[in-house]
């Protein structure tokens, strides 16, 4: 092949490649924006606003709108600077309406506490707890307009609900000691998602803060900080607000288009799914004890208050075929099962109902996205109030 020709092949190579990749900014196809169709249901997207756009325009019409702020943010920085020491949220800002995320076509925006997690402030003059949960987005209830907290109040169970989306289990340890311990709750549902949890530990374990809490005298006292906190995450928010406008604002951007950043991301993400899991499942057993150790150190808090745990575990949709998007970690199952039943803790397998289910994909969003959709958590509160219930798991009568 002559010079030249061979340069002009390059260069026609060169400029296609460019299209393609122009034509994925154009459109907007991931990655360049966060905002996914839900091209499989029945009804249109009412609103297609980003959250940070949605947050904008709510405080252009006087409601100063939050984000959700999820603890596992901080997890690098090991907490955020506070008084020359570090603090580290386990919850967004409090009494605020706050931006959670959209499946559906409208974004779902729920009122906070006054600690910032998803909850009536009226549970807070209770004079008792009968359950406190602890989880990660699952048992925040995921887009929702019910979580699992609703639902059992609404089956007049007096329910904290101190899970929020992106926990592990050593964030959920922390948040038990700072915000559950003095429910004197009942029952504790330690809510296990397979799909993501050890995974979410062994991002955890970078952090020294949260490894404190394996000391069972250690704690940050946050309920005595929520003013300081809500400052911090206030000047936090707002910083990635404007981040993330100046970003979907921006009508090009040359650096993503000379990395070629779309067509990059959609190629692995195809050769991932392909392989059927983005992550590998090398190195995982390394953190199993640690897990037993986090379970140990939250049942005794809960039995020295007088509480029982409960350890409520979720299978992932990936068991029930379709495309797979997450690490396949329910290989892990009979593994942590056994460190729950080593440790004498009840367990509520919700796989023992969608394993039986004759359509268990039905459970999900569109039955193919990662977090049950209503049925699901409506079937979840059912069986969690028949087995507790089962158990006579409370110390009075209904």
């Amino acid at each position: 092949m002559k010079k030249a020709d061979f340069l002009l092949v390059t260069l026609s190579l060169a400029f296609s490649i460019y299209v393609a990749e122009s034509i994925l900014y154009i459109t907007k196809i991931q990655p360049y924006t966060d905002f996914r169709l839900g091209s499989k249901g029945d009804q249109p997207f009412k609103d297609k606003r980003t959250k940070a756009k949605l947050i904008r325009d709510s405080r252009d019409q006087g409601i100063h709108m939050a984000p959700d702020i999820p603890p596992h943010t901080f997890i690098k920085s090991n907490g955020l600077s506070y008084n020359l020491d570090r603090v580290f949220p386990l919850a967004g800002i409090a009494n605020r309406p706050t931006a959670y995320c959209n499946v559906y076509g409208e974004r779902l925006v729920y009122q906070s506490d006054q600690y910032g997690f998803r909850n009536p402030n009226s549970i807070y003059l209770e004079e008792k707890i009968d359950v406190l949960i602890v989880g990660d987005s699952f048992s925040a209830g995921h887009c929702e307009k019910n979580d699992i907290g609703t639902l059992l109040r609404k089956k007049r169970l007096n329910t904290l609900n101190i899970a929020y989306g992106g926990n592990g289990p050593l964030i959920e340890l922390a948040a038990l000691r700072e915000y559950g311990v003095g429910t004197k709750a009942d029952v504790l549902l330690w809510i296990y998602f397979e799909g993501n949890d050890l995974k979410n530990l062994r991002q955890e374990s970078d952090s020294s803060l949260l490894m404190n809490y394996l000391d069972p005298n250690f704690s940050q006292s946050l309920r005595s900080k929520q003013a300081a906190i809500d400052q911090i995450l206030n000047q936090h928010a707002d910083k990635q607000l404007n981040i993330q406008l100046k970003k979907e604002n921006s009508k090009f951007d040359i650096k993503n288009l000379i990395q070629l950043k779309g067509l990059r991301f959609n190629i692995r993400r195809l050769k991932l799914r392909a392989t059927r899991t983005f992550y590998p499942l090398e190195g995982f057993d390394a953190y199993l004890p640690l897990m037993s150790r986090v379970l140990d150190r939250a049942k005794k808090d809960v039995n020295a208050w007088g509480g029982e745990i409960v350890f409520v575990y979720l299978p992932q949709r990936e068991r029930y075929g379709g495309p797979v998007n997450e690490l396949r970690l329910y290989t892990y199952k009979s593994q942590i099962l056994d460190i729950v039943g080593k440790l004498d803790i009840a367990v509520i397998n919700f796989g023992d109902i969608l394993d039986t289910s004759a359509d268990p994909r039905s459970y999900f969003p569109y039955g193919i996205k990662g977090h049950y959709n209503q049925k699901g958590y409506d079937r979840l509160a059912e069986q969690i109030d028949a087995r507790l219930k089962q158990m006579n798991a409370f110390g009075h009568t209904k």
